[in-house]
């Protein structure tokens, strides 16, 4: 009589793994799709800035999507030490943003692989500012997501979004 309690036990527990853990198999091997041939597909974008100074307490700022990278659309903010009045003078492209960066209205591609630069005039207060400082230029880019026809969707910056970034195997 134990032992049947036993087998029946141990049927129940295997049909509750089973019960529990089969849907998340069916959706494991439901994703995945057969092809022939290879193709390298790279979900990665990297941005660079490039900053010249083309006169003094002036900084043009220039952001380049790195070769094989997806499309991205790009948002630009400097910041610099309290009194100090940063004044932007966008070339075509550029807009502000309500929130102090400056948005670039067309995402960058393979063929659009760099923006307008975006002229920032720097004025210290000279009572208040030290006789060096730094501004720091922060440029932030998101990934391009596309509707089923193809039409890029408008950019979402309030979403998180998390890369890894490290060597192929």
């Amino acid at each position: 009589m134990k032992r049947t309690w036993n087998l029946i036990l141990s049927c129940l527990a295997l049909c509750g793994i089973l019960f529990f853990t089969l849907p998340q198999a069916y959706a494991y091997f439901t994703t995945y799709v057969a092809g022939r041939g290879v193709k390298e597909i790279n979900l990665s974008h990297e941005t660079k800035i490039e900053e010249e100074i083309p006169g003094p307490l002036q900084k043009s700022v220039t952001v380049i999507l790195e070769e094989g990278s997806q499309p991205v659309y790009v948002r630009v903010l400097a910041i610099a030490p309290t009194g100090t009045t940063l004044t932007y003078t966008p070339s075509k492209g550029w807009s502000q943003g309500n929130d102090g960066y400056y948005y670039y209205n067309t995402y960058l591609t393979e063929q659009n692989t760099s923006t307008n630069p975006l002229l920032i005039k720097i004025e210290p207060d000279q009572e208040n500012t030290p006789a060096e400082f730094n501004v720091v230029v922060l440029s932030e880019s998101i990934p391009v997501e596309f509707d089923e026809d193809g039409n890029a969707l408008s950019p979402n910056w309030d979403k998180a979004i998390q890369i890894e970034r490290g060597g192929r195997s």
